[in-house]
């Protein structure tokens, strides 16, 4: 893309970040990330963070996605902590797995209304 003058938008870095994470490219995935911004002057969306989450998770790496969860400038959905949370299963880290159910279980009340309301 470079060499022909193109500049990546929010869906070239979707697709790259599921590249990452399908190979196991941890290191490369969370350098896109940076440099999504940085770089390419390109906020991350919700889908971006879902996307190294779940890059992080498959991973193995719980407790950086955790962290990076709780660290995020946006409010994360059900969906970014269920992709945790499924990666506490795969991985079978039981007191993980509490802590994000337990996150989960504040955020279904507001999950069903909205759901309720459209």
């Amino acid at each position: 893309m470079r060499v022909c003058g193109v500049k990546p938008n929010a869906v070239t870095f979707t697709r790259l970040f599921s590249v990452c994470c399908h190979a196991s490219l941890v290191e490369e995935g969370l350098g896109l990330f940076d440099n999504m911004k940085s770089k390419y002057d390109l906020e991350p969306n919700l889908q971006h963070y879902g996307c190294i989450v779940d890059l992080l998770g498959r991973a193995g790496h719980l407790n950086e996605a955790y962290k990076f969860i709780m660290g995020m400038p946006i409010k994360p959905n059900a969906i970014l902590w269920r992709s945790l949370l499924s990666a506490c299963k795969r991985s079978g880290d039981v007191v993980m797995g509490e802590k994000v159910g337990k996150i989960l279980l504040q955020l279904q009340p507001a999950s069903i209304s909205n759901d309720l309301t459209g």
